[in-house]
């Protein structure tokens, strides 16, 4: 919920209990985590000044009530800080934006807003008081000889207040003291009480720049609680135009909207049109969300548009703007609670926090996006099912909503139906793309060729760029070559095929390679294309597949992105281009050709991936288990070079391409390509923590491996469903689902995924507390691998039972156990188990107080775990060395140590992210004990 925009998450009553047991109210803003801004007065007796028998905090949204000290306060500006725990910090709130008004310029501000507990919203029957909300103008030059603001509200100023309300009834403001003014999203002052002379028009503000700037030891002490940089660092509050730049400078940095399309030709009646609707919905107090949705065919300017408008508006959106293709005309069209997902992620929300439940989903995208101001612009819908989910409550936020179809459905929405350009808009557009000089010289040659072209945006674009591309050529040149195509020119006017035609124009001038290449491409899920795919998916040589993808971009009939972090050049299809090309495919092409064209891609990927699988733990035999599959070997330096440097990044930039694929493997009946290209991305997942992608491929592979009857690839996946399930502590799941892979393991004869399946259920045992039966299973594993002389997997085991040890606090077996580990993994060279075995030996240290050797052994561990860039391990080690350093170098190093922790652990999702910010918390507070160092 929210006032205007302020976020009533923040909102807080300070409630003083007196020695008579009366309560005093007073009002607050949780500014901070942990920290609330409130007026000094209400921090005490009003009437006798002493120290109030307790002093609480009640938030507005939800009444939870707790505990609050002062941490500073000050007679001088009656402002005070109130510290609160910090896990009371409500998940989609925002540290406040504090600024100041430049009182040197004549001028007001309008609309400022605060929300507090004012008295005369106390109803005596249930001794409760409502929140309220006020607005006012603050005139800059008021009082500019004191350091404070006054709030006006005109209406009350325009009338006789004793007149109309009586000499005893007290301003309608009274009781806002502690409250904070904002205007535009910026906190610009306390409220410290109403201006008795004025009646009831107007409230007295003790402004942050005041309080920043004032060298009094009190008030300084609260510029320091609130982190307040030098006065002159405030960000101004201006009006108009200049308030609208600031915030634009300050709060949509943060979010950067797609490059302006190239040669954007204005459509000023619906510009206009929809910028009007969309301020008048914001500034027209409602209930209904502001929406407009612009419809057209495909190639009509709708994403042109659509981003110019946000563009032009962005300054009036405090919270900045957003853009999110829903990618709606692929088979694979992004869900709307994923696409929720991917909002809530660049809003700050860590993958691992977001609620699994859909209905929770919605309700923490609405809380973040509450009090934000910001304009969304969701590009490319299907239809109202994939969009309304997605569409903010909060009239204060807005979307821009582009799609194929007019989206009827969605009842509160503005529609817009964008037609083709106008006669002169094209030829504007086709002069702004070739060159105002070739245009000039030939005007009748201009007017045919966009006539043909039917007027369309992306048709004439395209007649532009090849002309662009080809100096030597005239506009007459053009104009004959559309006239040799008239069926073409039918097509371009036969109703909802004439984007297709627009398509068809560019696609049936290129030669038959790019022909090929255009509708073969389009046939895989590869959202960003890398320019390795393409032979991969043509069998037949090929020339130089760069130039061949070149040409394609040339003719515009896909886009080149420019190089990925992993170094290698990409391409996209927009989305009805790759409709476009997949039609084209099933037209031309032979009926098994589709399934081939992503066997072939599966192939490659699989080549890739399996290699850069490879890198991420080169010391240690392959653990994926492979299948008969087809590999497509491909060529590319670059892949070559990053997966020496840097696998990590190679899987970084194509895991959204390997999730797709192993989807769409599986759609087609690949069975063999889905269960292992899921394989593929377990050690990569479990690494980085993407935990949905890595459950959702192991679904996708385990029913593959079903379909396939493979009882051997059955064993597998349940196997790192199990893994899964216990690094996300689901610990009864997986233990199922290992005894599910040990049933299938053993019926097939595979002992060695036989002896994993039994450490693994050992492991689980060990986490449950049932160390006997966990030493039982991993002693079990241990004779086996012994047996089988896989000494990587016999050292990995014997860490396994040196843990098992150390839970029972039998440190002498224990240490036994690791150093056995240590010494085999440093024979074989196993650089992960020695690093494994040196974090367990410097528990083992660390818990017989042996503080030197135990930090050196952890620090070796860390090391290692970072060259190969293991998150998961380097926080566990930073979570230990932290626990150290609190005995022996004192709070600052363990706090460093465990903010590590707790910063990785929480990206990550991962489960003991609770314990490293535990730890935290129970330092800041000075309650907690040095933790044990013998169970994790």
């Amino acid at each position: 919920m929210e006032w205007g925009g302020i976020s009533t998450k923040q909102v807080v009553a300070v409630i003083a209990t007196l020695a008579d047991g009366r309560e005093q109210v007073g009002s607050g803003f949780l500014a901070l985590p942990g920290r609330v801004v409130t007026a000094a007065h209400c921090t005490v007796d009003k009437r006798t000044q002493e120290q109030p028998a307790a002093l609480s905090v009640v938030r507005a949204f939800d009444g939870e009530r707790t505990t609050a000290r002062v941490r500073a306060a000050s007679d001088e500006v009656d402002v005070a800080v109130l510290e609160v725990t910090a896990d009371w910090w409500p998940h989609t709130a925002m540290p406040a934006q504090f600024g100041r008004v430049d009182r040197s310029r004549s001028g007001e501000l309008h609309d400022c807003e605060t929300v507090g507990y004012p008295v005369w919203q106390f109803d005596p029957a249930s001794h409760h008081r409502d929140l309220a909300e006020f607005h006012g103008t603050i005139r800059r030059t008021e009082d500019a000889g004191s350091h404070y603001l006054v709030m006006r509200d005109r209406l009350l100023e325009s009338v006789a207040a004793e007149a109309a309300f009586g000499p005893d009834v007290r301003s309608s403001w009274g009781g806002l003291s502690g409250a904070l003014v904002f205007y535009a999203g910026i906190a610009l002052g306390v409220v410290v009480q109403h201006q008795r002379r004025q009646g009831r028009a107007a409230i007295r503000i003790v402004p942050f720049d005041h309080i920043a700037g004032n060298a009094h030891a009190t008030v300084r002490a609260i510029a320091v609680e609130l982190a307040l940089p030098s006065p002159e660092s405030l960000p101004l509050a201006q009006p108009a135009a200049t308030a609208k730049t600031q915030a634009e400078g300050v709060r949509a940095a943060g979010f950067a909207l797609p490059p302006e399309v190239p040669h954007f030709t204005d459509r000023q009646d619906v510009v206009s049109a929809l910028r009007r609707q969309l301020l008048d919905d914001l500034r027209t107090p409602g209930d209904t969300p502001t929406i407009a949705a612009l419809s057209g065919p495909g190639g009509i300017g709708k994403t042109a548009l659509a981003l110019h408008v946000a563009r032009d508006l962005r300054s009036e959106f405090a919270g900045g703007a957003m853009y999110l293709n829903l990618h709606g005309l692929e088979s694979d069209r992004l869900d709307p609670h994923v696409a929720m997902t991917s909002i809530l992620q660049r809003l700050g929300v860590v993958a691992g926090a977001v609620p699994e439940s859909p209905a929770e989903r919605v309700q923490m995208y609405n809380d973040r996006l509450s009090g934000m101001r910001m304009l969304l612009v969701l590009d490319n819908a299907r239809d109202e099912r994939q969009v309304r989910p997605l569409i903010p409550w909060s009239r204060t936020n807005a979307a821009i909503v582009t799609s194929r179809t007019v989206l009827a459905g969605l009842e509160e929405a503005h529609l817009f139906r964008l037609d083709v350009l106008a006669a002169e808009e094209a030829v504007l557009l086709l002069s702004r793309t070739v060159g105002d000089h070739r245009v000039a010289s030939s005007p009748a040659d201009a007017a045919a060729i966009v006539t043909m072209c039917g007027y369309l945006p992306l048709a004439v674009r395209i007649c532009g760029r090849r002309l662009a591309a080809r100096p030597g050529w005239s506009l007459a040149t053009l104009r004959r070559r559309l006239e040799d195509e008239r069926q073409r020119l039918a097509e371009l006017y036969a109703g909802d095929l004439e984007v297709r035609a627009s398509f068809q124009l560019s696609y049936a001038d290129r030669n038959d390679e790019e022909r090929s290449a255009f509708r073969r491409l389009g046939v895989p899920t590869v959202h960003n294309i890398p320019c390795w795919l393409l032979p991969a998916i043509v069998e037949e040589p090929a020339p130089d597949a760069g130039l061949l993808l070149e040409h394609l971009a040339d003719a515009e009939l896909i886009k080149d992105l420019d190089v990925d972090a992993s170094g290698v050049l990409r391409y996209q299809y927009h989305d009805l281009l790759r409709l476009f090309a997949r039609q084209l495919s099933a037209e031309e092409d032979p009926p098994e050709f589709a399934s081939r064209c992503v066997e072939r891609a599966a192939g490659a990927y699989l080549y890739w991936a399996e290699r850069a699988d490879a890198q991420l733990r080169p010391d240690r035999k392959r653990t994926i288990l492979t299948g008969p599959a087809v590999r497509v070997r491909t060529e590319s330096a670059e892949v070559e070079t990053v997966l020496r440097e840097d696998p990590l990044a190679w899987f970084d930039s194509e895991r959204e391409s390997l999730v797709a694929l192993t989807r769409q493997t599986y759609d087609c009946g690949l069975w063999d390509a889905t269960w292992e290209l899921a394989g593929t991305l377990s050690d990569f997942c479990d690494m980085h923590g993407h935990w949905h992608d890595w459950a959702t491929v192991n679904q996708l592979g385990l029913s593959a491996a079903t379909e396939a009857g493979d009882i051997r690839a059955q064993g597998y996946m349940l196997h790192q469903r199990g893994v899964l399930d216990r690094l996300l502590s689901r610990l009864d799941d997986g233990a199922d689902h290992h005894r599910g892979a040990l049933a299938r393991f053993r019926e097939v004869g595979d002992r060695i995924w036989e002896a994993h399946t039994i450490r693994e259920i050992g492991i689980i045992y060990t986490e449950q507390g049932r160390l006997p039966e966990a030493l039982t299973e991993l002693q079990h594993a241990l004779g086996m691998f012994r047996e089988l002389d896989l000494p990587r997997w016999t050292a990995y085991t014997l860490y396994c039972i040196g843990e098992a040890h150390r839970a029972e606090e039998r440190r002498e077996p224990a240490g036994a156990a690791f150093a056995e580990s240590l010494a085999i993994a440093r024979r074989i060279g196993d650089d992960r188990v020695e690093a494994m075995s040196l974090y367990s030996v410097g528990r083992v240290l660390a818990a017989e107080g042996r503080w030197d050797e135990a930090a050196l052994s952890l620090e070796a561990s860390l090391a290692a775990f970072s060259r190969v860039g293991d998150r998961l391990w380097v926080a566990r080690n930073h979570l230990c060395l932290g626990d150290i350093a609190i005995r022996t170098d004192g709070s600052s190093a363990a706090v460093t140590h465990w903010s590590t922790a707790v910063r990785l652990l929480e990206d990550l999702g991962a489960p003991e992210a609770a314990t490293a910010r535990r730890r935290l918390d129970e330092n800041a507070t000075g309650e907690g004990q040095p933790p044990d160092l013998v169970r994790r």
